[in-house]
């Protein structure tokens, strides 16, 4: 038996072109690792606190936060959590995308 696309409506998802995947160290515009990382840095420089310290509070190295606030790691839930204690923020409103400048000025 053969399926025809059109008549169940999949006509339009088989014509759509494929995508690259992005490569695995490069952060995705709007990607969850990406709003994360750039909300966790506002939230750590509100805190008045270096990544180095952060890392220190946190018990991860300071290359692995600057990995997280550039969107490169794969962070896990528990660690995501374990940084947003530490910065006093929830995890849902690191995860949140914010309108305008997400990161403060250099």
């Amino acid at each position: 038996m053969y399926c025809n696309l059109e008549t169940l409506g999949c006509d339009r998802m088989a014509r759509r072109p494929l995508r690259e995947p992005p490569k695995s160290d490069e952060p995705i515009p709007d990607d969850l690792r990406t709003v994360f990382g750039q909300n966790l840095r506002a939230a750590r420089v509100k805190a008045g606190l270096t990544q180095a310290q952060l890392a220190e509070r946190t018990g991860l190295t300071q290359q692995y936060v600057s990995w997280v606030e550039a969107g490169r790691a794969n962070i896990t839930l528990a660690t995501m959590t374990t940084l947003a204690r530490v910065v006093r923020e929830d995890v849902r409103e690191l995860l949140r995308k914010r309108h305008g400048r997400t990161t403060p000025p250099r």
